[in-house]
């Protein structure tokens, strides 16, 4: 405190610096204020220090230039000796006002005249966020080090705090996206004990990070709180930095119109604030807000939208099956800048309750029946369906003062080092993460740039570039390529969906000639603002809105933008290369704009190779949704199915293609898991007996969250397998055809694949196609378990005849000519994940194997030690397979789009295969081989790779005793667990390495977060959390449940749920249900399938033998 103050005065300066410290500034002016007026007497040094605080309070209140003024009238009362503090406090603010050419020499006098511990922690703090800004990862990663010793020394646990926050933000700077995410969920204690009112901003970073990642859903939560707390503890400068990610939350999650109603805010603040440089960024993301909606509406064709596209839930009424559309909305994230740094206190202002944001998705769902495999009860949320919005990718960002703008123009992947930054790091002239306010005893800072960046040159070409018969750009209008079960992770497309060369790009007209020339002055704008990286991005955006109409002059721009450097956003990056293939597609080069996507694709997956958690793992195929869906439709109209097969392979499912990685054991997080076990069933006796259940929801929330971040913080593993060429895929499908069904736009298109030809065959309306999945869906939920009137029951089966015959009709009907009797190997896109085959009457007795993409399913066909062989067929029929399927494509001609391509043609042209072809050979050898063998060798080899048999029984289950009883008759040895014995540790155990296990329990899909759907045991719930724990996954396992082969279906097919984390852990076949089941239909229907796998079929035919009808699935080989 400054000495010499008058006792009154003392109090009020006590007081203002106690509200600085809390995060209160509105309160600290009025404070210290009345100080000042009361010191007038007192001596100059005296004021000074008082004008320092002040000047602090008024710069957190959006007043940075009085700030700035009253720092000025107080270095005339400060005698040199005691100036240091006030050159922290003036970087503090020069920073804030994106001046950061000035705050640098300003720290540096500071730093070397700081005599206080906590004064030098600081500034080191705020000077390390500088270097941030400018890109200089050492030299801040070296700054917070030494303040985190200092800190730790002096035992400063709240800065010590903020200075580890501060870290996790340079990890997200550097790309280690796990490691930020692990820091921010470690530090979050010491915030909520020590700085309360510093938890917006430490949720703001977290909610960065997750934005990077692809999580906008869960950023989106993050976010509508942490702007809810900077506007009650009257952080303006808090505020506007959160209303500007909230505009980028927006865009990214496909919602332009939200984008610009926070843009507009958020650059109104900053302009009254004086900062040109967050006025200007927030422009940007405004100009690609309006450059989204001259994009036509989308006719996203997600199943049973007639009316709604946002989550559409299932309902049935006693005069039929109906589509319930309730709107939802998830989220609008809110997004300050790393935090800025003034200390705060102890018991500072609670935090005031959490409001979910625009773009929440309800809670809601029908409680489930009580005779169905789904819990007695209400249900935690029902299934949701929401289509994807199509975004574009979103920057606004570091400033790059001297970054060279010119570079070659050169094709091929970037390569990023262990220093790339991550997407969605936007606006890097930003609020610092936290940042110190010096107030005599702290200082503050603001705004992140990327100052003194150089580009890096060309970029290297990688692996998962195209070959030279890869097919042009083209557009099957403004749908994305992957449709959604739920979940507001959609980026949205900047593209307006007009067509050049095939490409959906920009639309032409007065709109988009309007963004064109707003984009290019703003570009010149932010590159004299030093921001280099913003005006790259500024420039691809009038690239974009120019192309469809000048392609010359987009190339043109695309070329003087630059090349993006290595420390530049996953997301402008991506951005570069989608402008740069809507530049070749209009130039004629559809070959080169397909390697320009193919290049950007093999960066996003070097990307999502960090990464261990299936989470981010699935969640980071978002910022690749253009690219993909430009890539994909390209292939399509180029019409060659070899060229659509290996797009369709490059964009899909990619997360499967990652080495599993099993999680650190941690006891806290297995005490977590435990907690929530006993918490959900609380919950559910809870709402049983009428109960309130708040208290128990929040607490079960919590929970969730920190077992997510753990998993969020694991690191992803090397290696992984490459994507299946066509000849691959051929050479193991012996007399069994596959086929993958292609989405991105109104058509849906089927690529039929047997050993001897392939035909890509268009099928009609996507949205046909969806909207008889989700009734027929909606049918087998009505039918299972309920006990009905004759007249009800007659009209339900009516129903699901009717809704059945329309999915195949929509599905496999003009594809029957080709496929014949055959087995079938089904790749779905989007909601056709959740299709219940068994149900359509060509599938009755059919064996239908549904896989993730033909990647996964040869991966999962490889490492199977359950799967029993197939009978040897006989040579006659082997013979005759290879030329059935030609001699149909004669007769399919009225279906087909592009060409069959028999056996010896594709043998005989050069393809850029995904792996070495003695691979291939050796793995032709293999299925020969097993042809040579008897059917008894056969079933004595699986037999022996099966290894240990584990039945489940859970509770509650009518006939689960029976169920398992009868199995273990079948299944000698096997290990039984039920009643008391069934518990989530010991199932666990026993399923660690078997090859196979059957667990007849309830069980429920969370749509609100997948990897939290379970299986009910005694003793409380196994959770999707828990398989990913397991040291080796089953080779085959059966959930003889309700709904747990449901999927959240995120952009680029990619999937989430209980049976997505098993196949990623490991296991080649999972067996369950797309709906509810009745107790009774589930028992015989898994007892009729053990008896046919015992007997030698594979787990498909087994299936198809004894579930006809029902919504079992046999998923991935």
């Amino acid at each position: 405190m400054p000495p010499g103050l008058p006792a009154r005065a003392e109090r009020l300066f006590a007081a203002g610096h106690a509200a600085n410290l809390e995060g209160r500034p509105a309160l600290a002016v009025r404070k210290l204020r009345a100080a000042v007026r009361l010191a007038d007497g007192c001596e100059a040094e005296v004021r000074g220090r008082l004008l320092i605080s002040l000047a602090w309070a008024e710069a957190e209140r959006g007043r940075v230039d009085l700030g700035l003024r009253l720092l000025d009238e107080a270095e005339r009362l400060l005698p040199p000796a005691g100036q240091a503090l006030l050159h922290a406090q003036r970087a503090v603010l020069l920073r804030r006002n994106g001046r950061n050419d000035l705050a640098l020499p300003q720290f540096t006098l500071a730093i070397t005249g700081l005599a206080e511990p906590i004064d030098l922690v600081k500034a080191l703090n705020n000077r390390a966020l500088l270097h941030l800004d400018g890109g200089r990862v050492g030299a801040a990663r070296e700054d917070l080090n030494r303040a985190a010793r200092i800190s730790l020394r002096h035992d400063f646990t709240a800065v010590t705090a903020m200075v580890r926050m501060n870290l996790g933000y340079l990890e997200v700077v550097a790309g280690d996206l796990p490691a930020a995410l692990g820091t921010f969920a470690a530090v979050r204690p010491d915030y909520e004990h020590l700085l309360p009112a510093r938890l917006s901003n430490l949720a703001v970073e977290t909610a960065r990070a997750l934005i990077a990642a692809g999580l906008f859903g869960e950023a989106d939560r993050e976010l509508a709180t942490a702007v809810d707390q900077a506007t009650a503890n009257g952080q303006d400068h808090t505020r506007a930095d959160a209303l500007q990610a909230r505009a980028e939350a927006a865009l990214l999650a496909g919602h332009p119109s939200a984008a610009a109603d926070w843009a507009a805010q958020a650059r109104a603040d900053f302009t009254r604030r004086g900062n040109r440089r967050r006025a200007a960024l927030a422009d940007l993301l405004s100009l690609r807000a309006s450059l989204a909606t001259l994009r036509p509406a989308a006719s996203t064709s997600t199943a049973a939208r007639p009316s709604n596209p946002k989550n559409p839930q299932l309902r049935a009424t006693a005069g039929g099956l109906v589509v319930d559309l309730k709107q939802g909305v998830s989220g609008a994230s809110t997004s300050t800048s790393p935090l800025d740094f003034t200390l705060t206190s102890v018991n500072g202002p609670a935090a005031p309750k959490p409001r979910r944001g625009p773009f929440a998705r309800p809670p809601g769902g029908t409680p489930p029946e009580a005779d169905g495999r789904q819990p007695a009860g209400p249900k935690s949320a029902d299934r949701q369906v929401a289509g994807p919005g199509v975004a574009g990718l979103a920057t606004a960002g570091r400033e790059a003062a001297g970054r060279q703008i010119a570079g070659p123009d050169v094709a091929g992947p970037d390569v990023a080092g262990p220093g790339v930054a991550g997407p969605g790091v936007a606006g890097r002239q930003v609020a610092g993460p936290d940042v110190a306010g010096m107030d005599v005893v702290g200082l503050a800072t603001a705004g992140r740039e990327t100052a003194g960046r150089q580009v890096a040159g060309p970029d290297v070409a990688g692996p998962d570039v195209a070959g030279p018969d890869v097919a042009g750009l083209a557009t099957a209008g403004p749908e994305a390529a992957g449709r959604q079960v739920v979940g507001p992770d959609v980026v949205g497309s900047e593209t307006a969906g007009r067509q050049v060369v095939g490409m959906g790009v920009a639309g032409s007209g007065v709109g988009a000639r309007e963004v064109a020339g707003r984009a290019r002055r703003l570009s010149w704008k932010l590159l004299r603002l030093g921001l280099a990286e913003d005006a790259l991005v500024a420039m691809l955006v009038a690239a974009r809105a120019t192309v469809a109409e000048r392609p010359r002059a987009a190339g043109r721009m695309v070329a003087g933008a630059g090349v993006p450097g290595r420390l530049d956003r996953l997301d402008t990056r991506l951005l570069w290369r989608l402008a740069r293939a809507e530049v070749e597609a209009a130039a004629g080069r559809p070959g080169a704009a397909s390697r320009e996507l193919a290049a950007g694709m093999a960066t996003l997956h070097r990307y999502r190779g960090r990464f261990g958690s299936l989470d981010l793992q699935t969640g980071a195929s978002v910022h690749g949704r253009d690219l993909a869906r430009a890539g994909l439709a390209g292939a399509v109209r180029d019409g060659r199915p070899g060229v659509v097969f290996r797009w369709s392979e490059r964009v899909r499912a990619q997360a499967l293609r990652l080495p599993p990685v099993r999680p650190p054991d941690d006891p806290e997080v297995a005490s977590a898991l435990e907690d929530l076990r006993q918490t959900r069933q609380a919950i559910r006796a809870a709402e049983i007996a009428g109960q309130p259940v708040v208290g128990l929801r929040g607490r079960a929330d919590g929970l969730q969250r920190r077992i997510r971040e753990s998993a969020w913080s694991v690191r992803g593993a090397e290696g992984g397998t490459t994507v299946a060429s066509l000849a691959a895929v051929r050479g193991v499908l012996g007399e069994t055809v596959l086929v993958s069904y292609i989405g991105g736009g109104a058509t849906l298109h089927a690529l039929v694949v047997d050993r001897s030809a392939v035909a890509l065959i268009s099928l009609g309306s996507m949205a046909a196609a969806e909207e008889a999945v989700v009734r027929l869906r909606a049918d087998l939920d009505t039918g299972a378990g309920r006990a009905m009137p004759a007249r009800l029951a007659a009209a339900v089966a009516a129903a699901t005849r009717r809704d059945a015959a329309a999915m195949q009709a929509a599905l496999l009907d003009p594809l029957l000519g080709l496929i014949g009797d055959r087995a079938l190997v089904v790749v779905p896109t989007g909601l056709l994940m959740t299709a219940p085959w068994a149900m359509l009457p060509a599938c009755r007795g059919r064996a239908v194997t549904v896989a993730p993409s033909a990647t996964a399913w040869l991966a999962a066909r490889d490492r199977s030690a359950a799967k029993l062989a197939q009978p040897p067929r006989a040579r006659d029929q082997a013979a005759g397979g290879e030329s059935r399927m030609a001699e149909a494509l004669g007769r399919a001609a009225g279906y087909r789009v592009g060409m069959a391509e028999p056996l010896d043609r594709i043998a005989g042209r050069t393809e850029r295969l995904a792996e070495p072809l003695d691979r291939i050979a050796g793995r032709t050898e293999r299925v020969a081989e097993l042809g040579d063998r008897t059917a008894d060798e056969e079933k004595r080899a699986a037999e022996r790779r099966a290894g240990r048999t584990v039945l489940v029984a859970g509770p509650e289950i009518s006939r689960g005793a029976e169920e398992i009883a009868a199995i273990a008759g079948i299944r000698a040895g096997a290990e039984t667990l039920a009643g008391d014995a069934a518990t989530p540790a010991a199932v666990l155990a026993a399923l660690d390495g078997a090859g196979l296990a059957h667990l007849a329990a309830h069980g429920r899909h969370e749509v609100e977060n997948p990897l939290f759907s379970a299986l009910d045991l005694a003793g409380g719930p196994l959770l999707g959390y828990d398989l990913a724990r397991l040291r080796r996954a089953p080779g085959l396992v059966v959930l003889a449940s309700c709904e747990l082969g449901l999927t959240e279906v995120r952009p680029g097919d990619e999937t989430c749920g209980m049976a997505s984390a098993l196949l990623a852990a490991g296991t080649a076949t999972v067996v369950a249900s797309v709906g509810r089941v009745a107790d009774e239909a589930a028992t015989d229907a898994m007892i009729g399938f053990h008896q046919a796998l015992a007997a030698g079929r594979a787990p498909a035919e087994a299936l198809a033998d004894a579930a006809a009808g029902t919504g079992f699935v046999c998923l991935g080989a």
